[in-house]
């Protein structure tokens, strides 16, 4: 898509387009990555949910290392690339990258949490209903 807009340009006005392209897709990425790759080990990683198909430990080590990884490098990335993108002085880019990662980092542990109560709840019925038949 850049090079295409750019078609009629330089190769440097090409070159720039892509890589403001790569720059803006990891602001993307930052977003993304943390509400979609931490609920999914959370889901997979629960054998009453997922029974046989549930991650093993050595899956599940691999799974969260990399995830957490991942996602530290894309939010530690993000201040450089408000700077980069040049919208405000660099001292308001770097507050607005670091009020951006606390609302990142605060709604990604309400989404986690909300997810392990549900699954909470669920156990605490089961526990519930388990000991009524017990009685």
């Amino acid at each position: 898509m850049c090079v295409s807009l750019t078609a009629n340009d330089s190769i440097i006005v090409q070159h720039s387009a892509i890589n403001m392209l790569m720059e803006n897709s990891q602001v993307f990425l930052a977003f993304a990555v943390p509400f979609t790759i931490i609920p999914l080990l959370i889901l997979t990683d629960n054998h009453e949910l997922m029974g046989e198909f549930a991650n093993s430990r050595l899956i599940s080590v691999i799974g969260w290392t990399s995830s957490l990884i991942l996602v530290f490098l894309n939010l530690y990335n993000l201040p450089a690339t408000f700077i980069s993108l040049k919208l405000a002085t660099p001292e308001l880019a770097k507050t607005i990258a670091y009020l951006i990662i606390m609302v990142i980092l605060g709604l990604l542990v309400w989404t986690c949490v909300e997810m392990l109560e549900i699954n909470f709840k669920k156990i605490n019925h089961r526990l519930k209903r388990s000991i009524r038949i017990l009685q």
